[in-house]
C-alpha cells in the first residue's frame, strides 16, 4: 500500500501437489531488492494500490515443453526490497497465502480446482451488510476475524455456532477481509459494510 513501484518475485511449482511450499519453487524470476525491471508490475489504471503483471508462464519462467506450471509461488515487494506486500494467510479463490512465509500460491486453474482439498463453498449474506451476517456452507463451531484492507484486525468473534448470526455493527463502512478458523482450516473472503 502506497508503494511507488511493485515487483513480483516468483517461481513455478512443477509437481501436482495440493500443499506447495517455498522449497517447491522452481525457475525463480526476480532479484530481491534490485530495482532492475525483472518482475516489474504496472499500476491498474483508475485504481489505488492495485498492481498487475501480464505474462505467459511458459515464456516468463523459461519452461521446457514437458514442464507444467501447477502453481505460481510469488511474493511482492517495493523497489528496494524493504517492504513485502501480503494479505492475511488463508485460503482464497486464487489459491492460498502460506501461514508461515506469507508467500502467495496461485493455482493454475487449467490443472484442477482449488476446491480439491475438500474446502466448503461459503455463502456470506447479506453482502453488503450493516448489522449482522449469516454464513452458509460451514457446520459446527468456528472463529471469525475481520481485517481492514491494510491488514489490521478490526473485529473477532470466537466460538460461533454455524446457525448463529454474526454481529458486525461495530465495523465502520468499507471493505473488510474475513478469515474463518475451524480447527486447522482457514477460509476467507471479502465483506462490504455499509
Amino acid at each position: 500500500i502506497g508503494a511507488d513501484t511493485v515487483y513480483m518475485h516468483s517461481g513455478v511449482v512443477l509437481n501436482n501437489t495440493q500443499s506447495p511450499k517455498g522449497s517447491d519453487w522452481k525457475k525463480v524470476v526476480g532479484n530481491w531488492g534490485a530495482d532492475d525491471g525483472v518482475g516489474l508490475m504496472t499500476k491498474v489504471p483508475g485504481q489505488t494500490d492495485v498492481w498487475q503483471i501480464k505474462m505467459k508462464p511458459r515464456n516468463y519462467y523459461n519452461m521446457t515443453g514437458s514442464e507444467f506450471p501447477f502453481w505460481i509461488g510469488a511474493v511482492f515487494r517495493n523497489s528496494g526490497g524493504t517492504a513485502k506486500g501480503t494479505i492475511v494467510p488463508a485460503s482464497y479463490p486464487f489459491g492460498f497465502v502460506d501461514n508461515a512465509s506469507q508467500d502467495f500460491f496461485i493455482k493454475n486453474q487449467q490443472s484442477s480446482s482449488i476446491n480439491e482439498a475438500g474446502l466448503p463453498v461459503l455463502l456470506v449474506y447479506p453482502n453488503p451488510a450493516n448489522q449482522a451476517i449469516h454464513i452458509l456452507g460451514i457446520e459446527g463451531v468456528f472463529d471469525i476475524e475481520f481485517y481492514t484492507i491494510d491488514g489490521k484486525k478490526a473485529l473477532t468473534h470466537q466460538h460461533i455456532n454455524a446457525s448463529e448470526s454474526i454481529d458486525i455493527n461495530t465495523l465502520s463502512s468499507g471493505l473488510f477481509y474475513y478469515v474463518i478458523k475451524q480447527g486447522d482450516r482457514l477460509l476467507s473472503g471479502k465483506l462490504v459494510v455499509e
